[in-house]
């Protein structure tokens, strides 16, 4: 194949030596150095004109002397395997392949940039960020109060909060079953109670959490429990004794629930006497008044750590007792005859100081519910010039108001408080008939937290409704024990700086049929005063 051309336009490469595809191109790449070129004796003459040592150089169509020098700056090179490779010589300038320095203007503003990027996170670590209390308001992060809180279904709470201190704060609290139930198709699942709706029961659970710790099911109604008093098991630490109905009279050990006795003898729904030991056993016994069917009353002896009974007058015990160990344990008055502690802190009270300066007094008036009942709550604050000034002034009517339980904070704004439970009901109570068996009342349960600083305080309130089954005049829930027990508590279950509040309330439920439900929650107080303090309640 010939080719011809004039000298104008451009010489095309003969196909032999273009990047086309060929059937010879398997052979090629197999025996790239011996592939033989086919081409007229024109075409060789004009590749031998630019085709020196192995390099091609840019065709030039006018043969110009200059051009050619200008082109060979530019050169491509063959190498042995006949792929040409583009090498650009000649110039620096025209080197886009050859790595050059940055200037010095540009390597400043490079610098720059990367120090202004360091910086500006530096300033939003360590700047903004304010850690003085007195120049930043701290930020407040919504969060709830309650640190827990548990529901149980079917028993009423019912009596004082009981705490038992150790490395895990155990809370302890007397049930009451279920009285009240307008369902007949529930008796099946009555049976199959562990509490009993004409009994009752203590359950301990851990103060951190609420989780169940044991459960003492009985079979009569318990109204008074105290864990402080008296050690039945020589361990070290107070065990608890429980008083109720029909005689109840047990002693339980706090931690794991064991029962250690239960009285045989019937005695009054009271705690006993704790009085010196008298049967040589190293345990305080106790003393109790019993009834018989018969209603005669009879002083009951109990042994503290066997349940020993012995009945007997008055007369008779201090007959029984030598008189060298009458004389050797009432000499010391450690020994001598004492109440329990819980008895103690439910006396009538109705004025206390928080501090030295504040005076509080709580009077409730009438029946309630009634026409008459009423609850006046008044703090002021007593200046050394014997002048008060009211702080506080609080009057309700239809309500009933608890004793305060009263928490102080080291080292903080509001560091004096106290806490009182409030029962209002909505209406006055129906007139019985014989027709209606079952009446239902309605009411509020409140719970107010106080934080006192010399004249200024702050208030934070919570309330629930509570629904009251009545047959004449047994309820339930019961609020008969309000005037001794107060159902809120104030400690310091989890070991913080701040204590927080336990509280506990029963209700029946009358979205569908009545059940009696009961809740426990523990409230951290320092979520309570901060968001007081900074205006978020």
């Amino acid at each position: 194949m010939s080719i011809d051309h004039s000298g104008k336009g451009y010489t095309p490469l003969p196909q032999s030596l273009s990047n086309t595809d060929t059937e010879d191109e398997e052979e090629r790449i197999t025996q790239p150095n011996d592939v033989a070129f086919k081409a007229n004796n024109t075409t060789i003459a004009e590749l031998h004109s630019n085709h020196e040592n192995g390099t091609f150089h840019p065709l030039d169509e006018t043969q110009n002397l200059e051009n050619n020098t200008r082109n060979r700056q530019n050169i491509i090179k063959c190498y042995q395997d006949d792929i040409p490779i583009m090498v650009i010589e000649g110039s620096d300038q025209y080197d886009v392949w050859k790595r050059r320095d940055i200037s010095p203007m540009r390597r400043f503003c490079l610098f720059m940039s990367i120090l202004l990027c360091i910086i500006t996170i530096i300033i939003f670590l360590y700047v903004l960020p304010c850690d003085s209390s007195m120049i930043c308001s701290p930020i407040i992060e919504p969060h709830s109060s309650i640190s827990w809180d548990k529901t149980l279904q079917d028993v009423e709470i019912y009596g004082p909060i009981t705490v038992i201190p150790g490395s895990s704060y155990n809370l302890i609290f007397l049930l009451h079953g279920e009285q009240y139930k307008r369902n007949d198709t529930r008796d099946e699942m009555t049976r199959q109670r562990q509490i009993p709706p004409e009994g009752g029961g203590v359950i301990s659970m851990q103060g951190n959490n609420g989780l169940p710790l044991w459960l003492v099911p009985l079979k009569r109604l318990p109204t008074i429990i105290d864990c402080t008093s008296i050690d039945i098991d020589q361990s070290g630490k107070p065990d608890c004794i429980v008083a109720g109905e029909r005689g109840l009279l047990i002693s339980i050990e706090p931690i794991a629930g064991t029962i250690h006795w239960s009285a045989t003898a019937r005695t009054v729904p009271r705690l006993p006497v704790i009085i010196p030991d008298i049967n040589a056993d190293n345990i305080e016994d106790l003393l109790s008044i019993a009834v018989d069917d018969a209603n005669i009353s009879s002083l009951v002896f109990l042994s503290g750590k066997t349940d020993v009974t012995k009945f007997m007058s008055l007369k008779g015990l201090l007959h029984n007792l030598k008189i060298t160990q009458i004389h050797k344990n009432f000499a010391d008055s450690t020994v001598l005859p004492r109440l329990f502690e819980i008895t103690k802190s439910y006396e009538n009270e109705y004025s206390w100081r928080p501090t030295p300066y504040h005076h509080l007094t709580i009077e409730n008036e009438g029946v309630c519910p009634g026409q008459f009942c009423r609850t006046n709550i008044n703090l002021t604050l007593q200046k050394l010039t014997n002048e008060s000034i009211t702080l506080w002034d609080h009057v309700s009517s239809n309500t009933f108001a608890s004793k305060p339980v009263f928490f102080v904070t080291l080292n903080k704004l509001y560091t004096t408080g106290f806490a009182i439970k409030f029962w209002q009901w909505m209406d006055l109570p129906l007139e019985y008939t014989e027709k209606v068996t079952i009446t239902e009342q309605t009411l509020v349960e409140k719970v107010l937290i106080v934080f006192v600083n010399y004249t200024d305080i702050r208030i934070n309130a919570s309330q629930y409704d509570v629904i009251q089954l009545c047959h004449k005049l047994n309820c339930q829930p019961n609020l008969d024990s309000r005037k001794q027990f107060t159902s809120i508590e104030i400690k310091y279950i989890n070991n913080n700086e701040f204590p927080e509040l336990i509280s506990y309330w029963s209700s029946y439920n009358t979205n569908s049929i009545y059940t009696l439900i009961s809740k426990i929650q523990v409230i951290r107080m320092d979520s309570i005063m901060s968001n007081l303090i900074h205006g978020n309640v």
